[in-house]
């Protein structure tokens, strides 16, 4: 009777060691299949945030393209109109002077004819429009603020993309996790079993760590 018992003990004691492999290597794949689904939902949102930021890049950049068009033109109009000023005051024809000042320059340009006058009256040298910084950095401040603008967002599509590759290796490492976890109850031995499911488990646990250093959408 004893040795019955003892048998039965015997025999039962593989059977749950076959179980508790089983219902590990469930778990290890249910996580490993829920991290997946997640991973693959995340890339799809960075992919997406990348395109969307790529395109506004792209738009900014034509922006500052137009700007610095724009500020070259405006560059050449107040060049002719300062040397319009300058060949009035000249011929001494005051009212011509007036009239390219109020009427011919841009608002913004007038303060630069009229310290232009200033500095000619008393015996200096004016300082010619490409040197004066800044009027030039009033100029060229939108192209600037736009080209920057673009940079700043061209960085955040390349950060977009550089996440999305990384949830795309997790889900693979996932993927691999699955794979270990899923040929485990193919085995009878059961050391080769606990080998395979240690491996799935060293894996998650290295997708996980992975996964925690990435940011979610």
């Amino acid at each position: 009777m004893t040795d019955d018992l003892s048998d039965g003990i015997a025999a039962e004691r593989p059977r749950r060691n076959h179980r508790a492999i089983e219902v590990m290597s469930l778990m290890v794949m249910a996580v490993a299949t829920i991290g997946s689904a997640w991973c693959a939902y995340q890339a799809s949102q960075w992919n997406g945030e990348e395109a969307r930021l790529g395109r506004q890049a792209s738009e900014e950049r034509v922006t500052a393209s137009q700007r610095f068009a724009l500020a070259t033109q405006t560059l050449t109009y107040d060049t002719s109109t300062i040397s319009q000023y300058a060949k009035a005051l000249a011929d001494e024809q005051v009212e011509l002077a007036d009239f390219v000042r109020s009427s011919i320059a841009r608002e913004d340009f007038v303060p630069i004819l009229d310290e232009w006058r200033v500095t000619v009256a008393a015996g200096g040298t004016p300082t010619r429009l490409l040197d004066d910084e800044e009027y030039l950095a009033t100029l060229l401040g939108p192209y600037e603020t736009s080209l920057d603008a673009a940079e700043e967002l061209a960085d955040g599509s390349d950060a977009a993309n550089n996440t999305a590759d990384s949830y795309v290796l997790v889900t693979l490492l996932l993927a691999t996790v699955l794979f270990f976890a899923g040929i485990t109850n193919s085995f009878r031995d059961r050391g080769v079993r606990l080998v395979l499911l240690a491996g799935a488990g060293v894996t998650l646990a290295y997708a996980a760590s992975r996964l925690a250093d990435l940011p979610v959408f």
